[in-house]
């Protein structure tokens, strides 16, 4: 094989393997990402947790009723037994009675409130709950094709890393050390493909008479505007 083709395919190896090494990083950061899963979880834990705080005040607000019922019934025994016959005492009794029974309404109103915004809190929770679980399933089912093409990524670059080996073990010690050294000088290309007369490494045209030596592959031939090394499909 003439050696600018084999200096272009070993690119071509190399080039197709940092491809999927690239690729294998982008994946793993996203095995990595828990982000939707966090969120979805944190909204339905939120939304719970709104629903049993109204839930709780609900069940204060009715106790607190409660409690009064209970003492706007002993404050009227009281003053409708016949028990207390004091003037002074019943006006007192008479006072309590009025607002205890304005507390007691307006508890009555603060349970119907809570009652409410309970209610719609815990189906707001249900729903975001239901929510939740699709997008965990999701997130789930994306980390299981995320594992799939992680190991196709690894087989793959393993594959490549063998015929770059193999590929560069074919080249001659002077080949091997100008192609690293024009890697390293030209952004990791050393070998420039020839395409209607230009290098494509740097898009400058080149003299015919080059172009015409690289395609007879005898020798190596390098482009005289960038240096890389000609290839001629």
């Amino acid at each position: 094989m003439a050696p600018a083709k084999q200096l272009y395919e070993l690119q071509q190896l190399e080039l197709e393997a940092q491809q999927r090494v690239q690729a294998l990083k982008t994946v793993q950061v996203r095995l990595q990402d828990t982000g939707a899963r966090d969120r979805a979880q944190g909204q339905a834990a939120g939304a719970k947790k709104r629903a049993d705080g109204l839930r709780a005040e609900l069940r204060d607000a009715e106790l607190a009723v409660q409690s009064l019922v209970s003492r706007v019934q002993e404050t009227e025994q009281r003053l409708y037994g016949g028990r207390t016959t004091n003037s002074k005492e019943l006006v007192s009794l008479q006072d309590d009675l009025k607002m205890l029974t304005r507390l007691r309404q307006e508890g009555e109103v603060k349970v119907l409130t809570f009652m409410g915004q309970a209610e719609s809190a815990e189906a707001g929770a249900a729903s975001t709950q239901l929510e939740a679980v699709a997008a965990l399933k999701a997130w789930e089912e994306l980390q299981g094709q995320l594992r799939q093409d992680e190991a196709g990524l690894i087989v793959e670059i393993t594959e490549y890393e063998g015929q770059v080996g193999s590929a560069a073990a074919a080249l001659s010690g002077r080949e091997t050390a100008l192609y690293a050294a024009l890697k390293k000088a030209r952004g990791g290309v050393a070998v420039g493909r020839v395409e209607r007369g230009l290098c494509r490494g740097c898009g400058v045209a080149l003299p015919s008479g080059d172009v015409q030596r690289a395609r007879a592959a005898q020798e190596l031939v390098r482009c005289n505007s960038c240096g890389r090394v000609l290839y001629v499909a």
